[in-house]
């Protein structure tokens, strides 16, 4: 096999020199040229069945995929790779090609490496894991929970922090740049789904979060945004314990952009919750921001 691979490159390159010396006018066929065109013929038939390529490649490149099969075939580790591929698919070297082997060693080879990287990612990851799982524990050590925190992530933390609970949370969280907040296009409260925002101070501490609905046009106002409200202030409500300190009535004229429209406020020791209406252009929407005081 690897005297047939050695003299097959080598007629072929015989076969170049051959012909380079041709007269341009040659007009007849001679033994030496059947020869070597029996030789490119077959050496272009290994090609197309190896490599599934059925263009005709010019001589350069074919010599030079010959050149890079054959510097496999000789080499020393070329035995064991055969002695392998024979052990894992049961063919006998004999009744497979050289590329085809070659081909299979390549295709182990790149197996191999997706499986180190892939080890590497999940070392990666669970290294990231327990980092994170350190630095919280450090951070939630000190700081202090209430019923109004959303989703468990309390306030006080840093944006590393809130960023790593909003992913164990499977918020996807956006995190944006470093001055601005911490966006998640949905946040599941119960059986309903909001667009959360958290925010921090200069010093990157979490101190805000706002939550907000779908929004409607003006025929829906009553029926959906009024409804969403009601939603929010309810497990509001739910989730502490404690009825609004203060509700408002809020009309339509009384709903401007640029500026929430209170319908419920909660005063809490630490913090102040308010719930109301909102619009952008002409478009209403239910929220709520939560701070500390």
């Amino acid at each position: 096999m690897l005297k047939e691979a050695r003299y097959s490159y080598l007629y072929l390159f015989f076969f170049v020199i051959y012909v380079s010396y041709l007269p341009p006018c040659a007009g007849t066929d001679t033994t030496e040229s059947h020869f070597f065109s029996d030789i490119e013929n077959t050496i272009r038939s290994d090609y197309r069945l190896c490599t599934g390529d059925s263009t005709a490649v010019s001589i350069r490149e074919l010599i030079e995929w010959r050149r890079s099969l054959d510097s496999i075939i000789e080499s020393a580790l070329y035995p064991e790779i055969v002695r392998e591929f024979t052990r894992e698919t049961g063919i006998a070297a004999a009744d497979a090609r050289p590329c085809e082997i070659i081909k299979w060693m390549k295709s182990k080879e790149l197996e191999r490496q997706e499986t180190g990287r892939y080890l590497s990612d999940e070392r990666r990851k669970l290294l990231e894991q327990y980092s994170d799982s350190v630095y919280l524990l450090h951070e939630l050590a000190g700081v202090k929970r209430a019923a109004y925190d959303l989703a468990s992530i309390p306030f006080g933390l840093s944006r590393r922090s809130v960023i790593i609970l909003a992913r164990r949370s499977n918020f996807s969280p956006d995190e944006g740049s470093e001055s601005m907040p911490v966006v998640c296009s949905s946040v599941p409260l119960g059986m309903m789904s909001f667009k959360a925002a958290f925010h921090f101070t200069k010093d990157n501490r979490y101190w805000c979060y706002e939550l907000e609905s779908g929004t409607c046009g003006l025929d829906s106002l009553d029926s959906y945004a009024r409804s969403m409200m009601d939603y929010l202030a309810a497990y509001m409500e739910k989730s502490t314990s404690q009825p609004p300190a203060h509700i408002y009535r809020v009309g339509m004229l009384d709903i401007v952009p640029g500026k929430l429209s209170i319908c419920k406020l909660w005063d809490f020791e630490s913090a102040v919750a308010y719930i109301g209406l909102a619009r952008e252009k002409n478009r209403f929407y239910a929220k709520a921001i939560v701070k500390l005081k």
